[in-house]
């Protein structure tokens, strides 16, 4: 999931700075969390390290999982010469490439 989000930004030559993961059990229960990289990134590793810890921050271990995703925020153009991100445009609050997997 965190390889087709970081393909999808670099697609449009975006990194994003914010990993947003949304989880859905059984019965509905529907948990959204954020965490806001060091810096942009569109490196699915960087991208499943910040998921994966915000799963693991939320003690849901062993509950059944229907539904989670991955999704970037607070995105901006990066700059492969300088690995530095150009900030995107004001009231640019894209989201690339929410995948939401259904299990």
């Amino acid at each position: 999931m965190a390889s087709e989000v970081a393909a999808a930004a670099r697609q449009e030559g975006l990194a994003g700075r914010t990993v947003t993961l949304k989880i859905r059990f059984c019965g509905f229960e529907t948990h959204t969390r954020q965490r806001r990289l060091p810096r942009h990134s569109d490196d699915a590793r960087t991208l499943f390290a910040a998921a994966w810890s915000l799963y693991e921050a939320g003690r849901w271990q062993g509950k059944p999982v229907r539904l989670i995703g991955l999704g970037i925020a607070d995105l901006g153009a990066l700059s492969r010469s300088s690995h530095e991100c150009l900030k995107a445009p004001p009231g640019d609050l894209r989201v690339i490439a929410f995948h939401l997997f259904r299990l």
